[in-house]
């Protein structure tokens, strides 16, 4: 048997291992996949029922190949059943090992999917850890802003240090607070800092606040506008910033943050709080929602302050008022004092100091009457005083007396702005000397009265400058027939006068008040009740000429 006849046995044989290391192979996967990867277990299944049947096969053909005799002409026949049985093998193998090899270029695919993966982690990783770094300095600022809310008294000089603070954050560059009232048409800058290269506010620098105006889309005009915080990511892709691109390109501003500035919820913004940043942001950024509770406190603070600002200059006012009523209080000569609901002093005037020989207020704050010693002349005022209060009732032009001194009082409560009774005002006016003139004029009155009503034979009548009797004396009476009511009132020329007197009377009166020329005592006839004339000697007497109350005194003596 030639070299010829020797190649077919030997290839089937080699065919044969190979089937058989196929067959170990295909087992093996078909125990590996046969859980995870049915499809791929059961070609695993076929390939080894294949690779079996082809290795049976190859050892069959070559047992018998050596043991048989073959004629010539079978040998191109085994080559071709061998090149059949080697192509099979071949092409078995490249369809079984093709899953390995696209197994192995899809873990190869997955690492590198998984490596793509890592790397985005680690980018999202470090955004996040740059986003949390950019949290914590703006905490960090946060609480710095809320120290100096805290520690303001001044509107103005709190917002202009809390435009420095924004931009002390590495993402800020310009920060700036803006006022407007309700019909405003613009919001100016009222407070900045601008930190950008080269700067980005001007001194022109407004934003629109008339919702018609294509110009009014801004960030901080949306946000006065809207009441909403307004953000804008990108300021060179967002067409709300159009008009502002070249500037905000070379100032290196990305984002811009509006944020409107109202007291509660729900009432309209009265201000805006406006933020350029280098860096890019998102509305849902925790950045955001940090800050707008920072626009808030500062808004309530302002608020506060303006509040406080009002009231203090308005208790300034007070005072200023309070200082302006001492002094005329204390300018006034009546007596004036207010005590607590205790009837304990409260204050007075230098009037009523003096009058009590005191050199001092403290003298007589908080005590009583009692506690001052002032019992034997003020009981019945204390309990005068606690009527008051009890019924809420004033007393005025009482006559008290004090000392020995005779005062003319008003006295009523007084309450503070929400009607609460506080106390007991009380005015003296000190009427001695006139009291004491007023009892002296009454005693001499009374003498007067008594001399005129029983001096014998001599009649007074007096009468006013409309010559109307307002006296009438005894003597009157008896001399004339007229009782005292029947000549009260009466005209005298027309009770007494005959008729051709009355004009010449009357003249005589007249030129007395208006020119001073006195009437001349006169000897006249004049009319009795029963019509009988009667001859007197009659004086004239004019009293308080220079008053409004001018009285003419007539003095008749029988002759």
């Amino acid at each position: 048997m030639d070299i010829l006849q020797l190649l077919p046995p030997f290839f089937y044989a080699v065919t044969a291992v190979f089937w058989i290391f196929l067959i170990l192979i295909s087992y093996k996967k078909f125990m590996t996949y046969r859980q995870e990867e049915p499809l791929f277990s059961k070609l695993s299944l076929i390939v080894t029922f294949f690779a079996s049947t082809a290795a049976i096969t190859s050892i069959i053909f070559s047992y018998q190949y050596l043991n048989i005799d073959h004629p010539e002409s079978m040998i191109w026949v085994d080559w071709a059943i061998l090149s059949l049985n080697t192509t099979a093998a071949i092409v078995t193998s490249i369809l079984y090992t093709h899953h390995s090899i696209g197994d192995a270029m899809e873990k190869l695919l997955n690492k590198e999917n998984r490596l793509n993966d890592l790397k985005s982690e680690k980018e999202n990783f470090t955004h996040t850890l740059d986003q949390k770094e950019r949290y914590i300095v703006l905490q960090e600022i946060a609480l710095n802003v809320q120290k100096t809310v805290i520690n303001a008294s001044d509107p103005n000089s709190m917002l202009d240090r809390i435009c420095h603070q924004f931009c002390e954050h590495p993402s800020f560059n310009v920060a700036w607070i803006g006022f407007a009232d309700i019909e405003a048409t613009q919001l100016p800058i009222s407070f900045f800092h601008d930190n950008a290269e080269p700067r980005f506010l001007s001194n022109e620098f407004v934003s629109i606040l008339d919702a018609n105006d294509p110009y009014a889309n801004g960030p901080s005009s949306q946000a006065m506008l809207t009441n909403r915080t307004i953000v804008i990511e990108d300021t060179q892709s967002d067409l709300r910033f159009s008009q502002w691109h070249t500037r905000a390109k070379f100032s290196q501003i990305r984002s811009v943050l509006a944020f409107p500035m109202f007291i509660k919820e729900g009432d309209r913004a009265i201000g805006v709080l406006t933020l350029y940043s280098q860096d890019y942001f998102k509305l849902e950024d925790p950045e955001i929602a940090l800050i707008q509770e920072l626009t808030h406190t500062i808004t309530r603070h302002i608020s506060y302050l303006n509040t406080h600002l009002k009231i203090e200059k308005q208790s300034q006012q007070n005072l200023k008022k309070l200082k302006v009523l001492e002094q005329v209080i204390n300018a006034v000569p009546a007596n004036i004092f207010w005590k607590d609901r205790d009837l304990r002093y409260v204050g007075a005037n230098h009037a009523f100091l003096k009058c009590k020989d005191l050199n001092s207020l403290s003298a007589i704050i908080g005590k009583s009457d009692e506690e001052l010693g002032w019992t034997s002349t003020q009981s019945e005022i204390s309990l005068s005083e606690k009527r008051i209060l009890h019924d809420k009732k004033e007393i005025l032009n009482q006559i008290e007396r004090s000392n020995h001194r005779w005062l003319l009082s008003n006295k009523t409560c007084y309450h503070d702005q929400d009607n609460h009774l506080l106390g007991l005002i009380g005015v003296h006016i000190d009427i001695t000397q006139h009291y004491n003139t007023e009892l002296s004029l009454k005693r001499n009155e009374k003498h007067y009265r008594e001399l005129i009503e029983n001096i014998p034979d001599v009649a007074v009548q007096g009468f006013d400058e409309n010559r109307r009797i307002i006296d009438w004396n005894k003597q009157s009476a008896a001399m004339f027939g007229y009782t005292k009511e029947e000549a009260i009132g009466k005209k005298i020329e027309e009770l007494l006068y005959p008729e051709e007197m009355h004009v010449s009377f009357i003249n005589k009166v007249d030129s007395w008040l208006t020119q001073n020329r006195p009437i001349a005592p006169s000897i006249s006839q004049l009319r009795h009740k029963n019509g009988k004339l009667i001859k007197v000697h009659i004086g004239h007497m004019l009293v308080d000429k220079q008053t409004k109350t001018p009285e003419f005194f007539n003095i008749y003596l029988k002759v």
